[in-house]
């Protein structure tokens, strides 16, 4: 918010000298103010403008990102997964109670995280109803008897967040509207009250982009070596300090490279930088980006599975070696992927 006033700030001492505009013209240093504090505010959200500014920044700031697609932002009009100051939970030390009729893994995990940032709001009003206590324990105990009932992760995610009544509200007006998806999340979620679904975004879209991402499968099968981790370190071409925004796997090149979730294939690419590239987007703001490949042995469209061959490593762009670059975005952010899945690299960096 600091920012936006600053922004604001300078914007009116910039206005401040002005001259009255035409009698008649019905502009004015005000409607001036007001129209550049927009354009401010647009570069700074989630907007098309706001995506090509940060990408813009994160370019002259030296960390490699793709170009952000338009179509994305308007697509179905959720709120897409920030976990940037999430810190994941490690599994439970002992089994849960209920055994084979308790949520399993990874959404369990992912569960627990997303209790740690606070309780949906229906889930709460259950608790209270009730009569229990409400806290993380009781909550995944009944998280646990949803899961007996419905068998179906996503559906306990959305009562927990909107309740029955809300939920059943919702799918009927996308019925109605025909909506091609009205029984499914993101698709009857536009028709929830504003607020609502803004609520229910964050527990339901953060609590599946981290299934989806603890639930990936390492992307090199052959043996091979973690040469860099994610974080900043000394550019082994640039000679200075950067942020690396991946991992890389050093493995030989025409290695087949594997998916590392389910999901669309929205990039394939080349660029003297990350040499030839592949970007899986697997929903939720989860998306996976190969890089320095030989060979893309998908196009743009392609639906993947979780594990299938995608390409073959190389040694294209700019690399001082045959290696896999390996990006995780969450939300737009990349994280490191070892959080996620240590893989078979981790024993052997």
């Amino acid at each position: 918010m600091s920012l936006i006033r600053e922004g604001i700030e300078r914007l009116g001492q910039r206005t401040a000298w002005r001259p009255t505009a035409p009698e008649g013209s019905g502009r004015g240093g005000l409607v001036d103010l007001l129209v550049m504090v927009g354009l401010f505010i647009a570069v700074v959200s989630r907007t098309p403008l706001g995506g090509l500014a940060s990408h813009g920044a994160q370019w002259a700031l030296g960390i490699s990102s793709e170009l952000p697609p338009m179509t994305s932002y308007f697509s179905h009009g959720m709120i897409g997964a920030d976990l940037s100051n999430v810190e994941l939970l490690p599994p439970e030390s002992e089994p849960p109670q209920g055994g084979e009729g308790a949520l399993p893994e990874p959404w369990r995990t992912a569960v627990r995280t997303s209790l740690s940032l606070g309780m949906p709001d229906a889930l709460s009003a259950a608790l209270k109803e009730r009569g229990t206590s409400v806290n993380a324990t009781t909550a995944l105990a009944e998280l646990d008897g949803m899961w007996k009932e419905y068998g179906d992760a996503k559906i306990v995610l959305e009562l927990a967040a909107l309740g029955p009544e809300l939920r059943e509200r919702a799918m009927g007006r996308a019925v109605a509207a025909n909506d091609p998806d009205p029984r499914q999340y993101e698709g009857y979620r536009r028709y929830l009250p504003g607020p609502v679904a803004r609520r229910a975004d964050r527990f339901v879209g953060n609590t599946v982009a981290l299934a989806t991402a603890l639930d990936f499968e390492w992307p090199i099968r052959d043996k091979h070596r973690l040469s860099s981790k994610f974080g900043m370190r000394m550019h082994p071409v640039l000679k200075r300090k950067k942020h690396h925004n991946g991992i890389d796997l050093a493995v030989d090149e025409g290695t087949p490279v594997y998916a590392a979730q389910s999901g669309e294939v929205v990039v394939v690419g080349e660029s003297d930088t990350s040499g030839r590239y592949v970007v899986i987007d697997h929903g939720y703001g989860v998306r996976t980006a190969y890089l320095h490949l030989q060979k893309a042995e998908v196009e743009v469209g392609t639906i993947t599975e979780r594990g299938a061959a995608i390409a073959l490593s190389g040694n294209t762009g700019r690399s001082t070696g045959p290696h896999l670059h390996f990006t995780v975005r969450i939300g737009g952010k990349a994280t490191d992927p070892l959080q996620f899945n240590p893989g078979p690299a981790k024993a052997e960096q």
